[in-house]
């Protein structure tokens, strides 16, 4: 009785120290998204879209055509978050900017949590907090207006709900379970390999004969696969006959270069999660990829062995919510990496491989190995050595220390503000000059993505449609006729917006010297010469074609 009162005492102080980091968590990402949330493109493609469907347009946005466009290249469940939100006429960027605070929340004492119900060590709980919420990808990633926020929480609370179905064998976990991994590639396309990999863990360890188990798991990925199935029927047979807005295409000849790419690109990521990590980057990638392999097996060979050993030590015949915890979130670890590189190696455009992209992975590995530590301690060091616990936490200490600084800087570098979702957009004059507009001018802007957030105006690209020889040019903008942009600015009286300087936006002069070097400066100057000056701004001017 007394042990059982010791364990319920210490449970219930790491349960107070969770909520705690918890909420300095999230007082930390108010602090870096006091001027709001950064995002660029995206963010405005699931803003403005979430808009519209408020508005009844639907699910997307206008070009400046006039065409509208369903948005199908990012999947539907974060912009329809963002306009469940909107129903209670919240501000969409506000709305955005506290949804990720609120989840950053929400996932620290989740993974907390986790381990204060299913694993036989609740200090842990501590540790799953600490190393999710110092990582410098999570805090920045959770400072945006970006979908990876939602896609983390649910692959954090999805996990939660399968090991609590494998605990209680009650079918209504096995249902929520199932429908809340179903939302993870309504967030983003690769959460379909959490369903599979869930799935898995069903047929692993539900309770039954075999052919139950088959049953219950056939169940899970059917309702967990059909939210993304009726989606992507959807959008094939009803907007574009795509497969989500991808294409898939092979290359025998470049597949084995492909693959050496994602390699290198996903190992010199991962490496750099170690401490002194990026000392060890010159050593050949295929030692590295070697022991990273060998690594992965240990653990999961100690981690069975551990089992058997308290099975037998115990007589207990069912697994250990220790082993569940590892089980889940090894094998979706897993999965999401074989799915990354297979849609690197066979579909267009290719993903980016990296931190950010490999944020989910990295929640996988501190959740499976620390369920590993977990069912280690409780196996051999339960009750002798138990100073050998001391371990975890030095590790977790040196890495905290490693990631410290990164994790300090990227909160006060996001606190100065930075991209298309800050508050101070729209006091912008520039902006509110292209408010002001006559609704059948067009527009054309280095920074269209701006202006369709905060002036609700579709613009042309300016800087994406420019011709390969444009340095070479000498005539104002307007006069090459081979760039859509520029007739459209020449024959339908258009309004060209450059925006000068701007704490959160890079200026037309920086992206064309990173382009073209001095001598793009030296046509930037030539550009706007004999154009017709309709409004110069703080941060921006606005200029017309000279008839």
């Amino acid at each position: 009785m007394a042990k059982f009162a010791h364990k319920a005492s210490t449970g219930r102080i790491a349960l107070v120290i969770v909520g705690l980091l918890s909420l300095l968590g999230g007082a930390v990402v108010v602090y870096s998204t006091a001027p709001g949330p950064w995002g660029y493109s995206d963010s405005v493609a699931y803003i403005v879209s979430a808009r519209n469907l408020l508005k009844g347009i639907g699910l997307g946005y206008y070009y400046p055509s006039g065409q509208f466009y369903i948005q199908t290249h990012y999947p539907p469940f974060y912009p329809l978050m963002l306009a469940g939100i909107g129903l209670l006429r919240v501000d969409l960027v506000i709305a955005a900017r506290w949804l990720s605070i609120l989840l950053f929340v929400a996932t620290l004492f989740c993974a907390g949590w986790i381990f204060l119900r299913y694993s036989t060590s609740s200090w842990l709980s501590i540790l799953a907090s600490v190393l999710i919420g110092i990582f410098p990808t999570t805090l920045k990633m959770f400072s945006s207006a970006m979908s990876e926020p939602l896609f983390v929480f649910l692959f954090i609370l999805s996990g939660f709900s399968l090991v609590r179905y494998f605990r209680y064998n009650n079918s209504r976990w096995l249902i929520v379970a199932a429908l809340l991994t179903g939302l993870l590639p309504l967030t983003r396309y690769i959460g379909i390999a959490n369903v599979g990999a869930a799935a898995v863990c069903v047929l692993l360890f539900s309770s039954g004969r075999w052919k139950v188990r088959f049953g219950k798991a056939a169940l899970f990925g059917l309702i967990a696969s059909l939210p993304i199935l009726l989606w992507v029927i959807w959008v094939y047979f009803s907007v574009d006959r795509s497969l989500a807005g991808r294409g898939f295409g092979v290359n025998g000849a470049m597949l084995s270069t492909s693959f050496m790419e994602f390699r290198a690109a996903f190992l010199n990521t991962i490496w750099l999660w170690l401490p002194f990590g990026k000392y060890l980057i010159p050593i050949r990638s295929r030692l590295r990829i070697l022991s990273l392999i060998l690594a992965a097996i240990g653990i999961v060979i100690a981690t069975l062995l551990a089992e058997r050993h308290v099975r037998r030590r115990n007589l207990q015949p069912a697994s250990s919510g220790n082993l569940q915890v590892f089980s889940v979130f090894s094998l979706s670890s897993l999965a999401y990496v074989t799915a990354l590189a297979l849609t690197y190696l066979f579909t267009r455009p290719t993903p980016d491989v990296d931190n950010r992209m490999l944020l989910p992975l990295y929640a996988g590995v501190v959740m499976s190995m620390l369920a590993a530590v977990s069912s280690w301690e409780n196996a051999w060091l339960r009750e002798r050595r138990r100073w050998l616990r001391v371990i975890p936490w030095l590790v977790a200490a040196v890495f905290v220390y490693w990631h410290s600084s990164d994790a300090i800087w990227l909160v006060k570098y996001y606190h100065q503000g930075w991209g298309n979702t800050l508050y101070s957009w729209k006091n912008s004059e520039t902006i509110q000059a292209v408010q002001n507009l006559p609704a059948d001018v067009p527009v054309i802007s280095d920074n269209a993505a701006l202006l369709l957030l905060w002036a609700d105006r579709p613009a042309y690209e300016m800087l994406d449609s420019l011709p390969p020889d444009f340095v070479d040019q000498t005539g104002p903008y307007g006069a090459d006729e081979s760039d859509q942009a520029q007739v459209v600015f020449r024959r339908q009286g258009a309004a060209l917006v450059l925006f000068k300087g701007h704490s959160s936006n890079r200026p037309i002069s920086g992206r064309i010297a990173g382009d073209y070097g001095e001598k793009g400066l030296a046509r930037l100057r030539t550009l706007v010469a004999g154009l017709i000056l309709c409004g110069d701004y703080a941060d921006g001017s606005i200029y017309f074609y000279a008839k």
